[in-house]
């Protein structure tokens, strides 16, 4: 259950946000996150990092529900709207949170421009967890998670959300 100090964001909702583009930048995203992205940046003080593509063509086929408080924002994605996280549909997630936070281990890898991640291999059995990917960047801790993501796929991710499309690194 959320607290009420945390408001939820869906794709598919309008809402109007001011002063949101301080935060958020002049980035294009992909399509999932291009009808939440300034509303998000506007729910909460942390710097909002999204991808201007995923991987493979992903972007066409994923829908984004998000949620944010003051200090943290995380976008769920998934392969159909209203996945809330089912196993079934889920494709991963995105987020930041402040103040950065200790990393829980995973293998050190250089992301881009100098800026360090850790990087931890999904655990399958029955069925696949998320590999995830966590850097420091703006005075937050950001997370890039995919089911039985691979690596490769989790820098791409990473890139896009760090680096404009002229390739200088996104401004805190």
């Amino acid at each position: 259950m959320q607290s009420a100090r945390f408001c939820s964001i869906s794709a598919r909702v309008v809402l109007a946000t001011i002063g949101a583009t301080a935060l958020l930048g002049a980035i294009s995203v992909a399509p999932p996150f291009s009808s939440i992205a300034h509303r998000l940046a506007g729910a909460t003080t942390v710097r909002v990092l999204l991808p201007r593509s995923l991987p493979a063509g992903d972007a066409e086929r994923i829908f984004a529900e998000a949620t944010a408080g003051r200090d943290r924002y995380e976008v769920a994605l998934a392969y159909a709207p209203d996945c809330h996280g089912a196993t079934v549909c889920t494709y991963g997630s995105l987020g930041g949170r402040k103040p950065p936070v200790a990393h829980a281990g995973g293998t050190k890898t250089l992301v881009t421009h100098g800026i360090a991640g850790y990087v931890t291999d999904a655990a399958c059995g029955a069925s696949c967890g998320d590999a995830t990917l966590t850097f420091d960047r703006c005075s937050a801790t950001y997370t890039v998670a995919l089911k039985a993501g691979r690596r490769e796929d989790l820098l791409a991710i990473a890139r896009q959300m760090l680096v404009r499309a002229n390739g200088s690194l996104e401004r805190c």
